[in-house]
């Protein structure tokens, strides 16, 4: 779909996006294979009512634009203030940790330490099962 604005004309894509729940975290993935985004020219937002959006706006050339906007309403369990994203080989990931009892203990709050700890721990077991159904789709077509 194509729309003109100003002397832009934008051509919109509709990512394919999967949400996987793993334990101690929600995450969404968004395959922006083929697209060419790079990790500036995309945004994660979430708003007061819960809604995450995610939108990546890029030229191309002559005045031309790829652009889409994909919101979600997050589900309650997720805490949204520990909220994480990484664009990885034009995959953007973005983890939603669940409540843990050490942060109903203190209050919604984590420590540094372990947030990134569980961002990064989420982000590696999204890519390796993503790595996983590549290789396995390789595997199948060169059968």
């Amino acid at each position: 779909m194509e729309a003109a604005s100003g002397s832009r004309t934008h051509s919109e894509c509709n990512p394919k996006c999967d949400w996987t729940e793993v334990g101690e975290f929600d995450a969404l993935t968004v395959d922006l294979s083929g697209l060419g985004f790079k990790k500036e020219e995309l945004k994660v937002l979430v708003d007061t009512s819960r809604k995450l959006t995610i939108s990546g706006e890029r030229a191309l050339r002559d005045g031309q634009w790829r652009r889409f906007l994909r919101s979600f309403q997050l589900p309650k369990h997720c805490n949204i203030r520990e909220l994480g994203a990484k664009f990885d080989q034009e995959i953007l990931y973005v983890i939603l940790p669940k409540p843990t009892n050490e942060m109903k203990q203190s209050g919604g709050v984590l420590k540094a330490l372990s947030k990134r700890r569980l961002i990064l721990t989420g982000v590696a077991a999204i890519v390796l099962v993503a790595g996983l159904g590549a290789f396995a789709a390789y595997k199948l077509t060169r059968s």
